[in-house]
């Protein structure tokens, strides 16, 4: 999220309006200490311009290759 939001040359204040949530929690998301439910996600994967399966498919694809 954190790659994508930068890619958009957001800054997390800017993004955590857009989604409607404090930066605090966009930075706990991005740290990986909170995660986003999947109406946010949705909300997420529209103004990042990705479709939210992204998420799942990067995470997936990440374990994997670590495992090898």
């Amino acid at each position: 999220m954190k790659h994508l939001r930068k890619t958009r040359r957001l800054t997390q204040n800017q993004f955590a309006k857009l989604v409607g949530f404090s930066r605090q929690t966009v930075n706990m998301w991005e740290r990986g200490k909170k995660i986003p439910n999947s109406q946010s996600l949705i909300i997420i994967s529209g103004i990042l311009k990705v479709p939210a399966e992204y998420f799942f498919v990067r995470e997936y694809s990440s374990k994997n290759n670590k495992t090898r």
